[in-house]
């Protein structure tokens, strides 16, 4: 079964994004290992106690985690889903999904095959309200038919 109920235009995009303080982490906490690390290059060149390679690592390290705290995003529309990460945006329409695994406050799944078996994942750190909750409950909770078809009779 695919995406059900009446999902009104006017009412998205709706936007989401992963909490204040977790991207202030996700913020400081990549500056802080690229700074460490641009600083230890430039200071100690010579007396490195860790190769130059491993500190080129944690400044690409520290930059990306700066980027995915700016960039990931999800977007919910009348028909449709957007997950933007960091390397990639990945759209999905209504249509397309045929379930949901969700786990509470955890991980919620994407069900994109009829099986169940391609999955797409979004992440558990987005902070969802009840338009989130109503929009991924549309949609069969693969885990219920998974269920159902395993205890009904042959």
């Amino acid at each position: 079964m695919m995406g059900t109920g009446t999902f009104h235009p006017e009412d998205y995009p709706r936007s989401y994004r992963i909490p204040t303080w977790q991207r202030v982490m996700g913020y400081a906490g990549g500056a802080g290992i690229a700074l460490y690390s641009a600083i230890k290059i430039l200071s100690d060149a010579d007396n490195a106690d860790m190769p130059l390679l491993i500190y080129v690592a944690l400044i690409v390290i520290g930059i990306l985690s700066c980027a995915q705290a700016f960039l990931f995003r999800v977007t919910l529309y009348a028909d449709g889903i957007e997950i933007r990460r960091i390397y990639r945006t990945y759209k999905f329409q209504r249509n397309d999904i045929y379930g949901t695994y969700d786990s509470g406050h955890y991980n919620i799944y994407l069900a994109l095959s009829q099986d169940g078996k391609k999955r797409f994942i979004i992440s558990p750190n987005v902070k969802r309200d009840d338009a989130f909750k109503r929009w991924i409950l549309s949609f069969t909770d693969m885990r219920t038919l998974h269920t159902q078809t395993l205890e009904s009779p042959p």
